[in-house]
């Protein structure tokens, strides 16, 4: 009697070309073979501008049974954004195979940057739930949206400069930036009814450990699938001797309420003064005046 055939795992793999340090092309061929290799069945799909990865994963992913993505953490998040636009029971867990300059989201799930390892872990791993941000309810998020002094260092240092120098490009911006250091007056709403109006120079809402190596917490702090997100809210210093207080309490991760607000919840509304520029993952996510975010608790799945 023949030997029943196992059912091949369908997956659609969406690649961006121009990621990180542009090997993405040369890797292509031993990615999908090793994939192939481990049962999968394989389409490939690349992009060719802004927006594509979401527009693939939309219109596709429902029909697979899982989707790697092979980028930077801007192509995730477009792949993040199509799968939401999918009802909950039609999104195929997500692989993320990073090719980034940073790849903060990967180092938070302790997703090796060797393609190789990476695939093999993938073949290995199962479907672990994880949180989304929901950001104005038109955008989504997967790992952070931020304001301020230094949410401008991943989409205002160049792509070369990324691709040569990795996290050190980022730690450059951060000298420039320090000299400007721009605040903004802010209303912010908590979940649990508390407001606070405040002069904030930087403010972020996470589900991640670090971010740009800037923003950084303890592992304990952060769960991937709480329902909550860690709130981080730095005062205007206004001098000399407060900027170094919330310097020091940055790098320990130790948050005086003095100068920093710390808190995790799972919905918050920020009114401004004026208009305030995000950046989601960090690409640029717009400019207005008032944001509301909500932690989608559980909604996808990563395959790790």
């Amino acid at each position: 009697m023949a030997e029943k055939t196992k059912k091949r795992n369908k997956t659609l793999v969406i690649i961006n070309p121009r990621a990180g340090k542009l090997k993405t092309k040369r890797q292509l061929f031993s990615i999908t073979d090793d994939l192939s290799v481990g049962g999968h069945e394989v389409t490939v799909y690349t992009t060719t501008c802004r927006g594509d990865a979401t527009k693939l994963t939309y219109n596709l992913a429902k029909s697979y049974d899982s989707v790697v993505c092979r980028g930077g953490d801007g192509t995730l998040n477009e792949v993040i954004n199509g799968i939401m636009k999918l009802d909950k029971d039609k999104r195929p867990p997500i692989g993320y195979v990073p090719s980034g300059s940073a790849n903060d989201f990967a180092r938070n799930l302790n997703i090796s940057s060797n393609p190789k390892k990476c695939v093999k872990h993938l073949l290995r791993g199962n479907p672990i739930p994880h949180d989304i941000g929901l950001f104005n309810n038109e955008k989504y998020f997967t790992y952070i949206s931020c304001f301020g002094a230094f949410t401008d260092l991943s989409y205002n240092t160049s792509q070369v400069a990324k691709n040569l120098m990795g996290h050190a490009a980022y730690s450059a911006q951060i000298f420039k930036v320090l000299s400007k250091l721009p605040h903004n007056k802010v209303k912010v709403t908590f979940d649990d009814g508390e407001v606070i109006e405040e002069d904030i120079v930087y403010g972020a809402v996470s589900n991640t450990v670090s971010f740009a190596g800037f923003l950084k917490y303890k592992p304990d702090v952060v769960d991937f699938q709480d329902g909550k997100f860690e709130v981080l809210l730095v005062k205007y210093p206004k001098n000399l001797n407060e900027f170094n207080k919330i310097a020091k309490c940055i790098v320990h991760s130790e948050y005086d309420p003095q100068y920093i607000y710390f808190k995790q919840v799972s919905s918050i509304k920020f009114e401004f003064e004026n208009e305030v520029a995000w950046t989601l993952d960090g690409e640029y996510g717009g400019k207005n005046t008032v944001f509301e975010i909500e932690n989608l608790n559980k909604a996808v799945k990563f395959i790790r």
